[in-house]
């Protein structure tokens, strides 16, 4: 069900790339967009994978670490992008 929703962020993504940039820059931003996507999803399990091992640091399970640590990262990208002025 997941790749059913997230199906249309690629073609999304391209459409509001098309909106802001000339023909002749489009394929270096799709390249830009596509091999950020791939790098992401490369390293995402590694990272998630060393976090894991953190399992029973300070008492805590690892996937409760896994969270903690997202978290913490989701929050203050969130924080840092209210705060620009």
């Amino acid at each position: 069900m997941t790749g059913f929703t997230e199906a249309a962020f690629f073609p999304g993504a391209i459409f509001l790339l098309s909106i802001f940039y000339e023909k002749k820059r489009m394929a270096f931003r799709t390249a830009i967009l596509y091999s950020g996507s791939q790098v992401g999803n490369a390293f995402g399990g590694l990272f998630a994978l060393a976090i894991l091992e953190l399992d029973g640091a300070h008492g805590i399970e690892g996937w409760r670490w896994l969270f903690i640590v997202e978290g913490i990262m989701s929050k203050s990208k969130y924080q840092r992008g209210r705060n620009v002025s």
